[in-house]
């Protein structure tokens, strides 16, 4: 077995609060800048079929249905 080392920088959540942080003591938008700047990155990194996942967890669609995009047809072509 491999030993996973023992890092903030290995949970979600670090960066999640780096984000805020940033937010908190400087411009809100560094928060939003910083959290599309980690999933941008993050994005080609996860092999096709993570994606898939992504798109069809319903958080994801409980998130998306509180914005003002349309992905119903989105998600009919993947369905």
């Amino acid at each position: 077995m491999t030993k996973t080392p023992d890092s903030k920088m290995l949970d979600i959540e670090f960066y999640i609060d780096a984000a805020r942080a940033h937010g908190e003591n400087s411009d809100p938008d560094h928060e939003v800048g910083d959290l599309q700047t980690f999933l941008r990155v993050m994005w080609p990194l996860l092999p096709p079929e993570k994606r898939l996942v992504f798109a069809l967890d319903v958080d994801v669609h409980n998130t998306l249905d509180g914005t003002s995009v349309d992905y119903q047809s989105e998600l009919a072509k993947i369905l």
